[in-house]
């Protein structure tokens, strides 16, 4: 990941951190320089994950919604059956 990539990152788990219930939801820069979907949700996830963060619905919401976006109609399919567990799973704890 090249550093103009790692900022990017950087500044969405920022954003993630800082996020209130009461603020509006800020558009969302993609990085170029991502192959996929796959890639930039797995950089973001592996920044989460070392941040220690623990996410919120909106949170989860946020990125489920950057898969659909980028994704085909069969693994958008795949995303909200994912999602659903997910938030199921949240829900129960």
């Amino acid at each position: 990941m090249s550093k103009k990539t790692s900022n990017y990152s950087e500044l969405a788990i920022k954003n993630l951190n800082t996020m209130d219930a009461d603020q509006p939801v800020l558009p969302i820069v993609l990085v170029p320089e991502y192959s996929g979907a796959e890639e930039a949700i797995g950089a973001l996830s592996a920044e989460l994950i070392k941040s220690g963060k623990t996410l919120s619905i909106e949170e989860l919401q946020l990125i489920i919604i950057v898969k659909l976006k980028l994704s085909t109609e069969i693994v958008q399919q795949n995303i909200l059956r994912e999602a659903l567990i997910m938030i199921t799973n949240k829900t129960l704890l």
